[in-house]
């Protein structure tokens, strides 16, 4: 499509011939692209971009062959659109070779402006006179280049040719190619539509699976994880159970630590209560002691008045010792 501006008529390639050659190459349309190149494509068909016409049409006068060159550039991509306006894009490139002919040795930014004959025909360049040898090479290149010449004008008196179709026959025959187009148009848009609907389904095939895979491993992951709890599990009551089984080992140790220092205590004390002699005790000074207790007990304020009776109970003390001493020596 970006090519349909250089190409002639008879030589264009349909929208068939087109989408054939993209399938082909295994590439898709993108519509943003087309809209780019000058086209826009929807699901009515392939339309010519309103915006890219709207700048040929609006585009300001040339007044220089830089100017003219630009806007034959941009006017080269819809020469096909009518048959007026490629006339008039032949009618610039002949202004635009006469200019660059008059004025070959200027330079290319000299200011030129344009005027038309009576026919509308560009025949005049402002400050430049096109001289009748050159509208003729004008003629004879636009001649050349026409792929269809008009047939030579039959002399006057004798039978023309026979006439060509109708403005109204060729309407038609617009209209029904413009209809076998739309219906071409339409077929591939469908299948365009049909691929992306199956490359969506691909797509959500591919999450799918991979979501499944993700919930595999997530379960295989969690059986593991159940795995090595029952592990550590295991390995928990195997731990509590030497232990216990540690501690009554001490507990039992213990108990007959015990019981062994308990015999050994005993026979000790045995051994010991054999080797210490029994010796019989009786008391000394009773009655002087009694009289001391008595004598206390009723003169609590009067402590001194029991002060000869203590004396007395002392003596009786120190010759109780004096007589043990003196037996025992």
């Amino acid at each position: 499509m970006a090519a349909a501006g250089v190409i002639e008529p008879s030589d264009s390639p349909g929208p068939l011939q087109v989408f054939a050659t993209i399938r082909q190459a295994g590439l898709r349309l993108n519509p943003k692209k087309c809209q780019f190149l000058g086209h826009v494509v929807s699901a009515d068909g392939i339309a010519t971009d309103p915006a890219k016409i709207a700048a040929v049409r609006d585009w300001p006068p040339p007044t220089n062959v830089s100017d003219l060159r630009s806007f034959l550039g941009l006017a080269s991509y819809y020469r096909r659109t009518d048959l007026s306006s490629r006339e008039v894009a032949l009618e610039l490139q002949w202004a635009q070779f006469a200019a660059e002919t008059m004025g070959a040795s200027e330079s290319s930014t000299r200011k030129v402006s344009f005027g038309l004959d009576e026919d509308e025909r560009v025949k005049v360049l402002h400050g430049v006179k096109l001289s009748e040898d050159v509208l003729q090479r004008m003629r004879d290149s636009a001649r050349g280049r026409d792929p269809q010449p008009l047939p030579p004008e039959s002399p006057k008196g004798a039978p023309g040719p026979r006439p060509g179709p109708t403005a109204s026959e060729m309407q038609e025959e617009l209209r029904r190619r413009y209809e076998r187009e739309q219906a071409i148009v339409q077929e591939e848009l469908a299948r365009f539509a049909r691929q992306e609907r199956e490359a969506g389904q691909e797509h959500l095939n591919v999450a799918v699976l991979r979501e499944r895979a993700h919930s595999r491993d997530e379960a295989e992951r969690a059986k593991q994880l159940a795995k090595q709890l029952d592990k550590k599990e295991a390995e928990l009551k195997r731990l509590s159970a030497f232990y216990t089984e540690q501690l009554t080992l001490l507990e039992k140790k213990n108990l007959d630590n015990y019981k062994l220092a308990s015999e050994l205590y005993q026979e000790a004390a045995t051994k010991a209560e054999a080797h210490v002699k029994t010796r019989n005790i009786t008391p000394i000074c009773t009655g002087l002691q009694a009289q001391v207790l008595h004598c206390y007990r009723d003169n609590r304020d009067q402590t001194l008045h029991c002060s000869g009776l203590a004396k007395e109970y002392m003596q009786c003390i120190n010759a109780a010792k004096k007589n043990l001493l003196v037996n025992h020596g």
